[in-house]
């Protein structure tokens, strides 16, 4: 998972009478990761000092239905923080355009146009392009198959790009810039870092 959130290391306080503690990303990360090796069960997992905002946690995760599988879930989340922002993005393509149309009328238009696409571009500028999403059976460290979840890995060097349930389907690349294509017209191509 990723985020442009900062991970932070002060606890913050949410509600309407700021009765909810929430805990700084990174340190509830930390004791989340120190607990829950040692858990049998998802049920035993407890964070007394921040209740309110773990019972949030829980309620996101009611989508998996068995609790064993919540928790394997949990093992297996990692999240990365300090992503560039939609704005940063849309900035940095905006000024990209520029350059190629000589022009910010243009420019514009089309970041407005492609304003859909541009979390995913995020991800492909980081990369080169000429890569595959495959999608492989999600096993626990015992090679035992997790029902219900895939890991989604990149072709080119096995690396784990994440974990989806069943239900995720793949874009690829050129599928993401299939849109692209079309707008721009033929002979587009795109330049990574």
């Amino acid at each position: 998972m990723s985020t442009n959130r900062k991970p932070g290391i002060k606890v913050s306080s949410a509600g309407k009478e700021k009765e909810i503690k929430r805990p700084a990303l990174k340190l509830f990360l930390e004791e989340l990761k120190s607990t829950i090796i040692y858990a049998e069960t998802f049920d035993e997992l407890e964070f007394p000092e921040y209740e309110v905002a773990w019972n949030e946690w829980k309620e996101q995760l009611n989508y998996i239905e068995k609790a064993e599988d919540k928790l394997l879930f949990l093992k297996c989340l990692e999240i990365e923080t300090n992503q560039i922002g939609l704005e940063e993005i849309k900035e940095d393509l905006l000024q990209r355009l520029q350059a190629v149309f000589h022009t910010k009328k243009y420019s514009r238009i089309i970041v407005g146009k492609t304003g859909s696409c541009i979390k995913r571009m995020d991800n492909l500028w980081k990369n080169r392009l000429d890569w595959q999403v495959l999608q492989k059976p999600l096993l626990t460290y015992n090679e035992i198959p997790f029902p219900g979840f895939k890991a989604n890995l990149r072709d080119s060097d096995s690396q784990i790009l994440g974990v989806a349930t069943d239900r995720y389907k793949v874009v690829q690349n050129e599928d993401a810039f299939a849109f692209t294509d079309s707008l721009l017209g033929e002979g587009v191509t795109y330049e990574t870092f």
